[in-house]
């Protein structure tokens, strides 16, 4: 079985907070499904958005040079840390999409934060109580010692 050539239209990151921006990239694989996984994992995807991948089409050998031709000259694609992407990507800059959440996820947040704060309270609890025992513990044993 050959491997055959597929276009990848995904959300890419690293563009800041809850922002993304679409490109698309060529992947070889034996499936569309296969293409998916691969271009999920590719670098600045982002891989843990269960709507990261928004295309994948089969495509011809010639498309498939072209496409990875226009990633080669891609400059986000080149760019190595933030402070070149921000010297040498201005253009991307427009095409960025703010990433829409509904009023579920802060509610999550919420729920979490105050998760976070009541496991704080109950650690900084354990820990004085265990710092009483054992202050307890040592005065009682050299206070017996010493008789």
């Amino acid at each position: 079985m050959t491997k055959k050539h597929y276009s990848v239209t995904a959300k890419f990151g690293h563009v800041g907070r809850n922002n993304y921006i679409i490109k698309t990239i060529p992947v070889k694989a034996f499936d569309a499904k296969e293409a998916a996984e691969k271009a999920r994992w590719t670098g600045r995807v982002k891989h843990h958005d269960k709507n990261a991948i928004l295309e994948v089409k089969e495509i011809s050998e010639y498309e498939f040079e072209q496409l990875m031709e226009v990633k080669r000259n891609d400059k986000y694609f080149n760019c190595c840390s933030i402070q070149e992407q921000r010297l040498y990507c201005d253009d991307i800059y427009s095409d960025v999409i703010r990433e829409e959440f509904d009023d579920d996820s802060f509610d999550k947040v919420d729920k979490r934060r105050a998760r976070f704060n009541r496991n704080v309270k109950r650690n900084k609890a354990i820990v004085r109580d265990y710092n009483l025992i054992a202050r307890t513990y040592c005065n009682s044993f050299y206070s017996t010692a010493t008789v």
